[in-house]
């Protein structure tokens, strides 16, 4: 979800996203780290959902 926040924010370099997966950067707060809601909203959805 950071890195999608990061590019969603247009911070996605390959420098940010070094800082990102090395350094814990984040481009937004917890829980969608500027991911947009509807993307957030949906991820949720997905991870609690009960399988069929």
């Amino acid at each position: 979800m950071r890195l999608t926040g990061a590019l969603q924010q247009r911070e996605y370099t390959k420098w940010n996203a070094f800082k990102i997966m090395v350094g814990n950067a984040q481009y937004g707060p917890a829980p969608y780290y500027g991911e947009i809601n509807y993307t957030g909203m949906m991820v949720e959805k997905g991870c609690y959902s009960k399988p069929r």
